[in-house]
C-alpha cells in the first residue's frame, strides 16, 4: 500500500487512473488511442468496482461488459511483472463477479491481466490447470509523460523530502 501522506500523490494518481483505463480500452479494442469512445463492442462498467464478502471490500480494478460475447471482463493492472500468484487473484474476481453480477443468460466471466513484463513459460504452467477464461498481456509505459502529466505529479524532490520528514518526525517520537 502507498503511504496517502505524500503530498500530492493521490491527485496525481486519479488523474492518471483515467490514463490506464483509455490504455486498456485500446488494448481491448484493438485500435489507435485516439478514440476510446463508442468501443464497438465493449461497455465500460468502472474502475475499483467494489465487492464484498463477510464484511470485507475488494476492488477489481477495471470491468468490462462486451456486448456480443455477454459476458463480463474483469481487467487487473499489475505494476509488476507478472506472478502466477496473480492469478488466483484473478481467479478469485472472476467467480465473484459470475456470483454477483453476472445474469443467468450471460457466459462466465473472462479475465484480464495486464502487466509490466510477462514469461511466457510461468504463465503457461500458472493458467495451464485453471479453466477460467484469463489471458495474461505485458504492457509497456512510455518513458516521455505528456504534459498534462507532468504537472499534475509532483517532483521526486518533493516525494524524497515528505518522505525524510516523516521519517524525521518518527525519530523524534521514538
Amino acid at each position: 500500500m502507498i503511504n496517502s501522506r505524500i503530498a500530492g500523490f493521490n491527485e496525481a494518481f486519479e488523474r492518471l487512473e483515467p490514463c490506464a483505463v483509455k490504455a486498456a480500452c485500446t488494448v481491448l479494442r484493438g485500435a489507435d488511442s485516439s478514440n476510446v469512445v463508442g468501443l464497438p463492442d465493449f461497455a465500460f462498467v468502472g474502475t475499483q468496482v467494489p465487492l464484498t464478502f463477510s464484511d470485507t471490500e475488494y476492488f477489481v480494478d477495471m470491468l468490462f461488459y462486451h456486448l456480443k460475447l455477454r459476458s463480463y471482463i474483469v481487467c487487473e493492472l499489475k505494476a509488476v511483472a507478472f506472478k502466477p500468484e496473480h492469478t488466483g487473484k484473478l481467479g478469485f474476481y472472476l467467480a465473484a463477479v459470475d456470483d454477483q453480477l453476472r445474469h443467468p443468460d450471460d457466459n462466465k466471466t473472462i479475465g484480464l491481466l495486464l502487466c509490466q513484463q510477462k514469461d511466457k513459460v510461468i504463465a503457461e504452467y500458472a493458467l495451464r490447470n485453471s479453466s477460467a477464461p484469463i489471458g495474461v498481456a505485458e504492457y509497456t509505459l512510455s518513458k516521455a509523460l505528456p504534459k498534462e502529466l507532468k504537472t499534475a505529479l509532483p517532483s521526486i524532490e518533493a516525494i524524497e523530502a515528505e518522505l525524510n520528514a516523516q521519517d524525521d518526525g518518527k525519530n523524534m517520537d521514538a
